[in-house]
Order: structure tokens, then sequence, then C-alpha cells
């Protein structure tokens, strides 16, 4: 959710997106449209790895403030890499962000400000590897890092259902029944989760990963 908060514009990137008490930073304090004169803005940004972007900002009205605000990011041929580190990556993928943004404030007696944002946020992320040239194995990667953050959200939400139902969709392989197996474990499901974890050392040829598999299992539920 952190991601979301990006600096937009000049102002922004030279406070680094801080400033709260009356401020112009409207992403950070929504009531500081009142402090803001009604204008029309472009900016150009440019990050460090070749992350670029462009925002367009547009104030109006004066008794009640509205605001509106187009921001977008997006860097190509970023590396993609295994677990183990390796000079050459094993792929390239690209990532978009677009935000739309829309502010309404107001002022009673020249004394309280207030203010509402809302905002709508799109970010793609390894689409574009995914539908690339990239081999095998860096989609297989890939799929592995997504089936297992889903599968992480299911058990930070304590929602065992869920959860179930998505494992349940997987195809399987080594790496995903040991992930099913974290995830009977967590919820106390432990014949299930020994029976998952049997299915991957079945799968695994590294000893390495065998063992750290063999550590998981519950071998007692007293």
């Amino acid at each position: 959710v952190q991601s979301f908060s990006l600096p937009n514009n000049a102002l922004q990137l030279s406070n680094s997106n801080s400033g709260i008490a009356n401020s112009n930073n409207i992403h950070i304090n929504a009531s500081g449209i009142n402090n803001i004169k009604n204008s029309i803005s472009f900016s150009s940004l440019a990050w460090y790895q070749g992350v670029k972007g462009s925002n367009i900002d547009y104030k109006w009205s004066n008794k009640y403030h509205h605001y509106i605000n187009i921001f977008n990011l997006k860097a190509s041929d970023i590396e993609l890499r295994d677990i183990v580190p390796n000079d050459n990556p094993i792929g390239l993928f690209d990532i978009h962000h677009i935000s739309l943004s829309y502010g309404f404030g107001t002022s009673i007696n020249n004394i309280i400000q207030m203010g509402a944002q809302a905002n709508f946020s799109y970010n793609q992320l390894y689409v574009d590897g995914m539908s690339s040239n990239l081999g095998r194995d860096s989609r297989s990667i890939i799929n592995s890092e997504i089936i297992e953050n889903i599968i992480r959200i299911n058990i930070q939400l304590d929602d065992f259902e869920e959860g179930k139902k998505f494992i349940n969709s997987l195809e399987q392989n080594q790496r995903n029944y040991e992930l099913e197996g974290d995830f009977y474990k967590y919820f106390k499901k432990f014949d299930e989760a020994n029976n998952s974890y049997d299915k991957a050392l079945e799968e695994e040829t590294d000893e390495g990963k065998v063992n750290f598999i063999r550590l998981k299992k519950v071998y007692s539920n007293d």
C-alpha cells in the first residue's frame, strides 16, 4: 500500500513527500487544497534505474476548492533474478503505475480547513514479462512468487476457506505442495500439512531442501 504514496511533482520531490500542518501537499494533507491557488501544472519525472513518469495537476474554484490529478510511472527491462544470486538475470520484465485523484476542500470562517481526497491506483507488474520470451524456468519462478504471495495473504487475513479454495485450484507441483503444507500447518491442520510435505518430498531431489522440508513436518500434535 505504501507504494501508492509516491511523490508526484516538484513540490513533493523537493520535500521528500513530507509536511503535514498547513501543507500545500494535498496527497499528505487533503485540507492543503485550501492553500493552493487555481492553476494547472505539468511535470516530468525521472528516477534511478530508468524509472520515468509524468504528472498533471489541475485546481479550480475559490470557495469550494476542487482538484484533479493524473500521475503515471513506468520502468522497462527490470532484471529478474533467482533466489540464488547470479551475475546474469534470468529474464526481464516491465512495471506500470497510474493513479487518478480527485480532491475537494473548503474552509469555515477562514479558521477551520477541511479537505478530502479519493484516489484510484492501477499497478501492472510482471504481466509484460509473463507474455514475453522469458524461458520456462523464469515463468515458473514468477508464477511461484505470485502463488506464494496469495497464500501468505490468506494466512495474514486468517482466511482458511478462501485459501483452501485457491490451493485446490492450483496445478500442483513440488513448490506448491510445500506452500500447501505451510498453509495447513498455520491453521493447525497437521495431518493435511504432513501429507502435503510428503508429496513435496517425493518430487524434491536437492538434499538441502529435503532436510528443510522434513524440519517443517509436525511429528506430534501435543
